[in-house]
């Protein structure tokens, strides 16, 4: 019994010491509706904004080829996975192995995806990758992804 008790408590350890350094690692944030107005308000130069997937190969090999890209490029990438926060280890662990944890990475609220994505664009359907390109003066031009 004693051992078992020892095992257990070393099992939670290393749990733990994984979620806590995994939220570390990526500090994602919860998408909700009025950040897409605050996170464009808040920049002062170009940038591109991502919306993927993990779901999503061709939202994977894109990020794959910025991820070289946003190291010389730092601030001029944002992240927002469309998965829904009940997917965030998911989307942690995608983010880690592309090298982006560092970027600025959010991943949208479960609660409220239909209503963000008729926010960002009211001809979208959800499907990604999806791209914006903001200019200086936050005229935004939606990119196509290939």
């Amino acid at each position: 019994m004693k051992y078992i008790f020892s095992d257990l408590l070393k099992l939670s350890f290393v749990l733990f010491w994984t979620i806590s350094h995994s939220a570390q690692a990526s500090d994602i944030k919860i998408f909700n509706v009025t950040d897409y107005k605050n996170i464009i308000g808040q920049q002062n130069n170009e940038f591109i904004m991502l919306f993927w997937s993990v779901e999503c190969s061709p939202c994977i090999n894109e990020m794959r080829s910025i991820s070289t890209l946003s190291k010389k490029q730092r601030n001029k990438f944002i992240f927002i996975s469309t998965d829904g926060d009940e997917f965030m280890h998911e989307v942690s662990n995608t983010l880690n192995s592309l090298d982006l944890e560092k970027e600025k990475n959010w991943v949208f609220s479960s609660a409220a995806t239909e209503e963000i994505i008729n926010t960002i664009d009211s001809s979208w359907y959800g499907e990604t990758p999806r791209s914006y390109y903001f200019d200086r003066e936050k005229n935004r031009t939606r990119m196509i992804n290939r």
